[in-house]
């Protein structure tokens, strides 16, 4: 999840009690009911930890208080997991965090090391040496701020799969809706009751996908799996190969010499057509242009869309930025050569023509609603797994069978 205008803002804001109270932790923050649904169906034990920052400082929760410690320097792995044991669910109190990883992870805690200013380490399921590779885990990605227009808390967050896929999870928030005032509750994720076999059939659906994509799973050494992971960490790992997107480059490039591309930021459109080895756009209206340079297969699954150079007025770099994150939508769904408008998020589109992201489609294909966040800028065209309430009443996470 890229952090949202929200988490942004939060980070300027004294984090202040706002709205009902749920009880203060050691540390005077707000806390809300956060429920625990464990249907893994393991017979193994569930870990949580749960890191956020208050102001610049990170914190982990130490118990089901949701009572905080602020991280220290620790250049070796320490355990920083909550143990919920096999209890099918388990209730504790979320403290209102900026930024917050909430991680779970199914027969062992987790281990991360700390950097010198406190920033936490993150376990990496995609480096074989990492000291939690062998861990089946995977994490939520939350942010609990004053929202600076309404004075109100507001709770945002999602599952996110931008790096990897390890647990089917469901998250629920409740609260207020948009208009401060109607009571709600948002979910997604995947469904995750007992019963149901999310997690097998994208395992599934990726081997029988072929290569490269069932490179991309991974297995412990007594080869069960535990998680899929993206393709951009794939061609870290040297499972993808570095130039699997080049023919679809080069023909995206060859397709807009004459022009005819199109794409719309802050009202503003933009046309777009390759020069060179440039992707050139242009304001319609001030004649201004920036350009992008011609992506790599790495570059184009991580959504590293950056005009070069970066415009000198921060309106037009700013517009420039949001015209690159629909261009890597429109790379990662397959509809760049068939949809010029970058804005038409014609769905029916999405996933249809070679070469097609199998990771960002079977991810999509399982989701609630089919929404999800396969890759950096998959919030584009509303496709994310993001939700959001104001003046949290709880929030619930349920974990899917293994």
């Amino acid at each position: 999840m890229k952090r949202n205008a929200w988490c942004r803002l939060g980070q300027l804001l004294v984090i202040l009690a706002a709205g009902p109270l749920h009880g203060a932790n050691n540390a005077g923050l707000q806390t809300t009911r956060l429920t625990i649904n464990n249907n893994t169906q393991s017979g193994k034990d569930l870990y949580i930890s749960i890191v956020g920052e208050i102001g610049s400082t990170w914190y982990s929760v130490t118990d089901l208080q949701g009572d905080v410690a602020p991280s220290t320097y620790s250049p070796k792995p320490v355990e920083l997991a909550i143990d919920l044991g096999t209890t099918p669910k388990v209730e504790m109190k979320m403290p209102q965090l900026i930024g917050m990883r909430i991680y779970f992870s199914v027969g062992k805690p987790l281990y991360v090391n700390t950097a010198a200013d406190g920033t936490p380490g993150a376990p990496a399921g995609w480096v074989p040496g990492d000291t939690n590779f062998n861990t089946v885990f995977d994490w939520a990605e939350l942010t609990w701020v004053i929202d600076p227009n309404s004075g109100l808390s507001a709770l945002g967050g999602n599952v996110t799969q931008v790096d990897m896929f390890g647990l089917a999870m469901k998250i629920a928030f409740s609260g207020l809706a948009g208009d401060l005032k109607t009571p709600v509750t948002y979910s997604s994720g995947f469904d995750a009751a007992a019963g149901t076999s999310q997690r097998k059939q994208i395992f599934t659906d990726i081997a029988k996908a072929g290569a490269p994509w069932k490179a991309l799973i991974m297995r412990d050494p007594d080869n069960k799996i535990l998680r899929v992971i993206s393709p951009y960490h794939g061609i870290e790992n040297h499972l993808v190969p570095a130039d699997q997107l080049q023919p679809y480059i080069n023909r995206v490039f060859a397709h807009y010499k004459k022009g005819g591309l199109s794409g719309q930021s802050e009202g503003v459109t933009f046309t777009g057509r390759t020069s060179g080895t440039e992707l050139v756009f242009t304001d319609t209206q001030s004649g201004e242009t920036f350009q992008f340079p011609q992506p790599t297969t790495y570059s184009t699954y991580t959504g590293a869309f950056a005009p070069v150079p970066v415009p000198g007025d921060p309106i037009l770099a700013r517009r420039a930025l949001a015209i690159g994150a629909l261009l890597q939508g429109a790379f990662m769904r397959s509809d760049l050569v068939t949809d010029a408008n970058l804005n038409a998020c014609a769905t029916k589109e999405f996933y249809q023509r070679t070469p097609v992201d199998q990771y960002a489609r079977i991810i999509h294909k399982y989701a609630l609603d089919h929404l999800a966040y396969a890759f950096g800028f998959d919030d584009t065209c509303s496709q994310s797994s993001y939700i959001g309430v104001y003046t949290p009443k709880s929030v619930a996470i349920t974990i899917g069978p293994l």
